[in-house]
């Protein structure tokens, strides 16, 4: 395990836009993916890296804000922080709200099975998005023709890094496996989502034609009223799965492992039966790599219960990457995460 320790730790603060923003970046999309739980649009944002400064991987990851009921959103100081930490070393990162926050519609929910619903509809489709991502032309520094990337860098291995801060660290961690991902592109649950899974594809081989600094696109779906209990309703043809590997690690936040704000005390008992990869053997099974980061001073969970987790992750699978910064707590101040920071990139480069 690693101890950090910041310079100094003032009051933590909120922020309403990417912090540290990466220059040269390509414009946001603004879209709204149906969630798998009942498809209900959930409010996203996805940002790419400018790849004339960082080499083209295909790799994209997923972040999650906390709890919607104490004001988590995809505004969150953390969140913000870590997702322009990863497109620094390359990533697509997608950011969304859950139900009940932000402009998604609906209610935080007292069970956490639709917001796994929510999640897994932005994994599959941030999988199908990747998969489909095209070449990026690549002008040289001098105004030469432009060049492509090398085949080779096209054909590897898909990176997909879930993500989250908090609660949303949580819901990352019970994030159904890939094969639950891939049915729902193959086979999509509801109308709403097929259309978004062929907009994905769509959007991610024009990426580099609609899409520069100054280019913003943006698309929604249909507000929809059904269940999954429902019959499934037609939709449309997904392009076919590329045959890439999909390597899948977890970057996990402060994840809430125990319960002690009452407002949400009651998900413990059916969380308790979520698999989840906080679990050694469902860690082993799911992914090839895990970061926890949490601060010394979380009073939410405890350091010790951190330390815990890393001791039994540790004695079954080496895969597991421990990281305390001691004068942190659950809710992040700018040295401590700046503290991290450095760490996060080597380890995400790794991939």
């Amino acid at each position: 395990m690693t101890h950090l320790r910041p310079p100094f730790s003032p009051r933590p603060r909120s922020s309403n836009s990417f912090a540290h923003r990466p220059p040269n970046l390509s414009a946001p999309l603004n879209l709204q993916i149906p969630s798998l739980h009942d498809a209900n649009p959930l409010e996203t944002i996805l940002q790419a890296p400018d790849y004339n400064t960082v080499p083209f991987r295909r790799q994209i990851a997923i972040v999650a804000h906390p709890y919607a009921v104490l004001g988590g959103s995809l505004h969150d100081f953390v969140v913000t922080h870590l997702a322009a930490t990863l497109l620094e070393v390359g990533f697509v990162v997608v950011t969304f709200n859950f139900r009940g926050a932000g402009r998604t519609k609906g209610r935080t929910s007292w069970t956490g099975r639709p917001e796994r619903g929510d999640y897994a509809a932005v994994a599959a489709w941030a999988l199908q998005f990747i998969r489909n991502l095209a070449e990026p032309p690549v002008s040289s520094a001098n105004g030469l023709a432009e060049q492509k990337v090398p085949q080779e860098q096209a054909r590897e291995n898909i990176n997909l890094l879930l993500a989250g801060y908090s609660y949303g660290a949580l819901i990352a961690a019970s994030c159904p496996p890939l094969s639950a991902l891939e049915e729902a592109i193959e086979h999509p649950p509801s109308k709403e989502f097929g259309t978004s899974v062929v907009a994905a594809a769509k959007s991610a081989r024009r990426w580099h034609d609609s899409h520069s600094n100054t280019t913003r696109t943006s698309y929604s779906g249909h507000r929809p009223r059904m269940s999954l209990d429902a019959p499934m309703a037609p939709s449309p043809a997904p392009p076919p799965l590329l045959s890439r590997p999909v390597n899948i690690r977890y970057l996990l936040i402060s994840p809430v492992l125990s319960w002690l704000a009452p407002t949400i005390l009651a998900l413990r008992l059916p969380w308790e039966k979520v698999p989840s990869v906080l679990d050694v053997q469902h860690a082993k099974e799911r992914s090839q790599g895990m970061m926890v980061v949490w601060g010394g001073k979380d009073t939410f969970t405890g350091v010790s219960a951190y330390q815990d987790l890393q001791q039994r992750m540790r004695r079954e699978w080496d895969g597991f990457v421990g990281v305390e910064v001691l004068a942190a707590g659950h809710f992040w101040a700018e040295p401590d995460i700046s503290t991290v920071q450095a760490r996060i990139k080597k380890w995400a480069s790794q991939f």
